[in-house]
């Protein structure tokens, strides 16, 4: 091993000799050393980054898929429970309306019908179908919303909110016009009532 290593830096000598200035030959071999590593360097990160945009592009594409068929499985879910309460507020041949979900935006409508009443409805039916569906502890409806909404259908709304566990709360203005048995069923679950002489302050605000 000695001797090997002897007859090489015999050979590096003898070679040297042969040049004038023999450490400008040396520091120009040392620097073609170093380019020679730094683009070998840049090509194997170049390469890497190639195989990197590579993984990135095909998980980019499973990642979108996964997440259409993730969007598109709740869309299923929450329009099969919208139309199961369609059914029951307004009979078996009503239309019902239609969540359609993308990746960045959603549609929620019914075609043929636009009125505010509908409308109303419609977001009555979607919170019951997204309260049955998840774990919302709880669900507060204020009187605007039924102002519109045809009677008979409030009656039933009545019906669907005694079928939850969990608990709701609604406000309703003139409870008779809903039929005797809605009201009754009003006023067996109210716990608050108002009137004229039951005010919810000690002020009554309608006295300046």
């Amino acid at each position: 091993m000695n001797a090997a290593l002897a007859e090489i830096d015999e050979q590096i000598s003898a070679r040297l000799k042969n040049y004038d200035n023999p450490t400008a030959l040396i520091d120009r071999v040392t620097m073609l050393s170093e380019q020679w590593t730094k683009l070998r360097r840049q090509n194997e990160y170049f390469e890497k980054k190639i195989a990197i945009d590579g993984d990135y592009g095909l998980l980019s594409e499973e990642l979108s898929k996964l997440k259409t068929q993730i969007v598109y499985e709740i869309q299923g879910s929450i329009n099969a429970k919208i139309h199961e309460i369609v059914e029951r507020v307004y009979g078996e041949n009503a239309k019902s309306p239609s969540l359609e979900l993308g990746e960045s935006s959603y549609s929620y409508q019914i075609v043929d019908d636009t009125g505010t009443g509908k409308a109303f409805a419609n977001l009555v039916i979607f919170d019951l179908a997204i309260f049955e569906l998840t774990d919302l502890p709880i669900l507060i409806h204020d009187s605007p919303l039924f102002k519109n909404v045809e009677n008979r259908a409030v009656a039933r709304f009545i019906k669907e909110y005694e079928r939850f566990s969990s608990q709701t709360f609604i406000a309703l203005d003139e409870v008779y016009k809903y039929g005797e048995e809605t009201a009754a069923t009003l006023q067996r679950l109210s716990v608050v009532r108002l009137n004229n002489t039951g005010l919810l302050y000690v002020k009554d605000w309608r006295k300046q």
